[in-house]
């Protein structure tokens, strides 16, 4: 049996995208086979398989209370397959799934001490690249319905988020897992906040802003995620209080009304 020291726990028992490619030489070196080890009070912190030098199979870690705070899994040294992180009520954390030591998905949740939701993200990447993240630090859950298209055979998803009151927050569309069609914002009161189109993943077409009271804040007209046209904007009263002209992104004129 060994006893660890504190900051190699640390190390061991929590797996980062950092981490991911000085985990294994860490490791090398050890024999093959089941090895175990040990916090400083005799409660296992670690167990994990060695094939050849290279992690192998499961990877678990324990908090010093012995519930478990992550397991993981290696083909031959490198992540393949889900990683889950758990905090000590026992609530999955951090999800992440690797393809040959290469992340693929990563989904986060927290939670307060009163165990009450505060946070969920879901990351998408390529090539290590972010391709979609959703983070909604004051909403309750999302929700996904799915609806059939013959587009290319596309898939074709609306997502909603919810404040914690349970009023929506937000509904966007996506075919293909990126944006695409309209997506529109509301305030936590329910009240409309703003529309706007995606298409072919980057705005394009009308967007409008409300105030709260549902007088129209602004009209803006994009093309290909740059503004373009006339930018209108209005008091709480209804009334134009300004408009600006660009082209391609810049602003070209200007004008108070």
């Amino acid at each position: 049996m060994k006893i660890l020291l504190t900051v190699a726990v640390l190390f061991l028992g929590h797996f980062t995208i950092v981490a991911q490619n000085n985990i294994n030489e860490f490791y090398k070196g050890r024999s093959s086979g089941l090895h175990k080890e040990y916090f400083s009070n005799r409660t296992l912190a670690n167990e994990y398989t060695i094939k050849k030098g290279n992690l192998h199979g499961e990877k678990k870690s324990y908090h010093k209370d012995g519930s478990l705070l992550n397991s993981a899994q290696f083909n031959n040294g490198k992540f393949n397959g889900e990683i889950l992180t758990f905090n000590k009520n026992g609530d999955t954390t951090d999800i992440e799934l690797f393809k040959n030591d290469t992340l693929l998905y990563l989904k986060q949740t927290r939670y307060t001490r009163k165990n009450k939701l505060k946070l969920y993200q879901e990351t998408t990447y390529a090539n290590y690249s972010t391709l979609k993240t959703f983070l909604f630090p004051s909403s309750i859950f999302i929700s996904r319905r799915a609806t059939k298209t013959s587009k290319n055979s596309n898939s074709l998803y609306y997502e909603t988020t919810f404040y914690k009151n349970g009023n929506i927050k937000s509904i966007a569309q996506y075919i293909n897992d990126s944006p695409d069609g309209y997506c529109t914002l509301y305030y936590k009161s329910g009240k409309l906040k703003q529309d706007f189109n995606f298409s072919d993943e980057v705005l394009n077409g009308l967007s409008k802003e409300y105030h709260e009271s549902g007088a129209v804040k602004s009209e803006c007209t994009y093309k290909n995620d740059e503004l373009n046209g006339t930018c209108t904007y209005y008091d709480k009263e209804g009334t134009v209080a300004s408009t600006e002209e660009y082209t391609n992104g810049k602003k070209v004129k200007m004008k108070g009304v």
